[in-house]
């Protein structure tokens, strides 16, 4: 059996983190959940992941100070910025910090789903 990814979830929407775990796991996937940028940043650096979906709009740390830092920490994760709210230059501010792409919600399941899988064969 492969190795499937390990994926951080970072969102402060319980409900969204809950149902998005609940996908990524039922395909197989190990998947770890943070409600907020601080502690997404403890578990990227305790958790080996290859993949970070992070809400751009937390209290505390937002998704783009996450991304920057988180980038700073492994280089080698990749982070997906996700959001609700059309804020001016955040996908340029996003991909300059390191972010492969930005996702709004409502999430295209089967999009992060395709991401997912693209880079999972990328490591094969």
């Amino acid at each position: 059996m492969k190795n499937r990814l390990s994926i951080l979830i970072v969102d402060d929407d319980e409900g969204m983190v809950e149902t998005l775990k609940d996908i990524l796991e039922h395909v197989g996937y190990h998947v770890e959940t943070a409600g907020n940028g601080c502690t997404a940043l403890e578990k990227a650096e305790h958790h080996s992941c290859n993949a970070a979906l992070i809400d751009f709009k937390m209290p505390g740390i937002d998704g783009l100070e996450t991304v920057r830092r988180i980038r700073q920490a492994d280089s080698s994760i990749h982070l997906f910025m996700i959001t609700a709210f059309p804020v001016e230059n955040l996908e340029q501010n996003a991909l300059k910090e390191g972010a492969r792409e930005v996702l709004y919600k409502p999430l295209d399941i089967k999009k992060i789903l395709t991401l997912m899988e693209n880079l999972e064969a990328a490591f094969e």
